[in-house]
């Protein structure tokens, strides 16, 4: 079958009855719950794996939402986790496993290891997948209220795909935003929280064997400081951010700050891998001259920008600061988060973090996740309705896959009960997750 688009004929290349634009963290929740529901789900990426910041970013580790005892993000994302685990060697299987959950060394990721998991499960849930597809158009209905095609393009050229309920799971709320949905954008003076660029570094000596430790820290941060002083790091932080890697050997660095730019612009986003990777380079110096047991240290891989912020799709109930200061529950709460409010500062120095109880939650709404135009259509990712604060909290993958998986029981109930996705009740999607493990009550 061919449509025609922009006075192009072009062919209509998947007709499913859920599709599911980008294969992040969102994408991962809504696409394998959708079908292990029997939905028939399609599922665009643009790059060539799913696993967003994950696979491709080099973010790690998961940031903890969850009690002392249990993640509260179940069953997707705490699949996923176990999936990774899965790949591990025996022994390292077994300390990661035994981690507790508030630990980060049982929530450590190696990207390449993070796409495979996200590939099985979804495999295993029936989903089709196309990668290599990126988003570039709608086709909306006449009355301008659904969405009919999404259109694509690849190496193929153009195609389109068609649904009966689509779900925005880009991070950028980019098929939400081409379909005229009214969204906001950055704080008070436009501004998002900055990008980074991660990366590792390989073949150290980490003072005291882990970089938690307090011989590590108060010599790194000096370190640091010292280097600063002396003008050899432009990276904007207030301090030098890392983390453990599987290997005893290796360093996660999440530490590059890269402000000013919007992640929707192209060219914004282009000049952001270069500004950076810049970084990178000043850091692989600044280890090297300055960090003991990092003297022979060698960059081992680095992530594309990663984006904290861009996009946030105005909903039918619109989560606040007050929200998640008060730990505010709704009969339509779809998912529990307690990682706490984490704002990088948008121009420059300083980051803003409060920080939960373990036992203390707030829940996000599903209203949230229902945009105020387009009736076939969810939000399954970061970029939900909410204000600067409240996403700065919920922005985080397991988090954010439990808003996607959420879209995905969504859509399901739409198309099972012949519903727009508008039109389904959140209670009830609440219900169904508690059902599929989603552990809400």
């Amino acid at each position: 079958m061919n449509i025609q688009w922009n006075q192009k004929t072009i062919p209509v290349i998947s007709d499913s009855e859920v599709a599911v634009i980008g294969a992040g963290p969102g994408g991962l929740g809504a696409a394998v719950m959708a079908g292990r529901r029997g939905r028939k789900v399609a599922l665009f990426e643009g790059s060539g794996r799913p696993g967003g910041a994950a696979a491709l970013c080099e973010v790690s580790p998961f940031m903890l939402s969850g009690d002392t005892e249990k993640f509260f993000d179940a069953p997707v994302f705490t699949g996923w986790l176990e999936r990774i685990i899965s790949y591990l060697p025996d022994g390292l299987q077994q300390k990661q496993a035994a981690a507790e959950c508030k630990d980060s060394s049982g929530r450590l990721i190696t990207p390449a290891i993070a796409a495979l998991a996200a590939e099985d499960m979804l495999l295993e849930a029936g989903v089709k997948l196309f990668y290599h597809f990126r988003l570039v158009d709608v086709i909306l209905s006449d009355d301008k209220e659904k969405i009919d095609y999404a259109v694509l393009h690849s190496k193929g050229g153009f195609a389109a795909a068609r649904a009966q309920v689509f779900i925005d799971s880009s991070g950028d709320g980019d098929l939400a935003a081409l379909a005229g949905c009214p969204f906001e954008y950055g704080d008070e003076m436009g501004g998002c929280q900055p990008m980074t660029t991660c990366f590792d570094m390989g073949d150290a000596e980490v003072l005291g064997g882990d970089v938690r430790c307090q011989e590590f820290q108060e010599v790194s941060q000096s370190c640091f400081a010292q280097a600063v002083r002396d003008g050899k790091l432009t990276s904007p932080r207030e301090n030098l951010l890392c983390f453990n890697a599987h290997d005893r050997h290796a360093v996660h660095f999440n530490t590059t700050r890269i402000i000013g730019l919007d992640a929707t612009d192209s060219l914004m986003r282009s000049e952001a891998e270069i500004t950076g990777r810049q970084q990178i380079r000043e850091y692989i110096k600044f280890l090297r001259e300055y960090m003991p047991g990092f003297e022979r240290s060698t960059l081992r891989t680095f992530g594309d920008a990663g984006v904290r912020e861009s996009r946030r799709i105005c909903g039918r109930s619109y989560l606040t600061r007050d929200d998640v200061n008060r730990c505010c529950r709704f009969p339509d709460g779809i998912a529990r988060c307690n990682y706490g409010i984490d704002i990088h500062n948008p121009r420059g120095k300083g980051t803003e973090v409060t920080y939960f109880k373990p036992e203390d939650y707030y829940e996000i709404p599903f209203a949230s996740l229902v945009p105020q135009k387009i009736t076939n259509l969810l939000i399954g990712s970061r970029c939900i309705s909410g204000d600067v604060a409240a996403h700065s909290s919920f922005r985080v993958m397991p988090t954010v896959c439990s808003i996607g998986q959420a879209a995905g029981v969504g859509a399901s109930l739409a198309v099972e009960n012949s519903l727009q996705a508008s039109d389904v009740d959140g209670s009830t999607v609440r219900r169904e997750l508690n059902i599929m493990g989603a552990q809400l009550d």
